[in-house]
């Protein structure tokens, strides 16, 4: 599997991965995002020893909806922002998700979506003329690696040094698939 994965830098660690949309994607995607996010906690450990597991989540949520919902090739980036992670899926389909009734009889999902919105700060679904990007902003909020207790370092503890960016104009996310 070829991804890449800058971990050095400014702005560091990103992830860039494309994939074909095929058998395994989802399980692809998933071992680039464990590179990503071993390569962060190195140098930015979040005060909630859950935020890493919720990245792995909502990639792995998103990913497998585009494989399901908008076959073909499809492209998934990771950027740590300040006081976040930001989750980027491209795909192929122009339909932005709709929420639907979770399927408990048949299997046929309904979790995804709702999952994906309770996880993140914000969910934000740009149209293309050949796709959609589904942008998810999963908080990552740092810890002083050096205190105890995990207090928050004041220089940001090697993760930046502000607060999430605010976003003019933000809206709620469309419903789900």
């Amino acid at each position: 599997m070829e991804f890449q994965l800058l971990t050095e830098g400014v702005g560091a660690p990103q992830l860039r991965l494309d994939l074909d949309g095929g058998s395994g994607t989802a399980g692809r995607a998933r071992a680039a995002v464990a590179a990503f996010l071993r390569a962060l906690t190195r140098s930015c450990l979040p005060t909630d020893p859950g935020a890493p597991g919720d990245v792995l989540l909502v990639v792995s949520e998103l990913v497998t909806n585009a494989v399901r919902h908008a076959p073909g090739a499809l492209t998934l980036c990771l950027a740590r922002q300040p006081g976040e992670v930001q989750i980027t899926v491209r795909d192929g389909n122009p339909v932005a998700p709709l929420a639907r009734p979770p399927d408990l009889g048949a299997g046929t999902g309904g979790f995804g979506w709702p999952t994906v919105q309770r996880l993140a700060r914000e969910v934000r679904v740009v149209p293309h003329r050949d796709g959609k990007e589904i942008h998810a902003f999963v908080p990552w909020d740092p810890r002083d690696p050096a205190g105890p207790g995990g207090a928050t370092a004041p220089d940001g503890g090697g993760c930046g040094t502000s607060a999430p960016p605010s976003r003019p104009g933000r809206r709620p996310a469309a419903d789900s698939r």
